[in-house]
């Protein structure tokens, strides 16, 4: 988890690795998306 600090850099810092992270979840959704479809597919 994120920890955020009072100091505007930390600010700076904090919705970069918010970005990121939410980056990743997007990512996983689309993987999860696709696994999902595949499975419909092959049935």
């Amino acid at each position: 988890m994120v920890r955020s600090t009072h100091t505007s850099d930390g600010k700076k810092i904090y919705a970069v690795a918010r970005g990121i992270i939410s980056e990743d979840k997007i990512i996983d959704n689309i993987l999860a998306i696709d696994r999902y479809y595949h499975k419909l597919e092959t049935r």
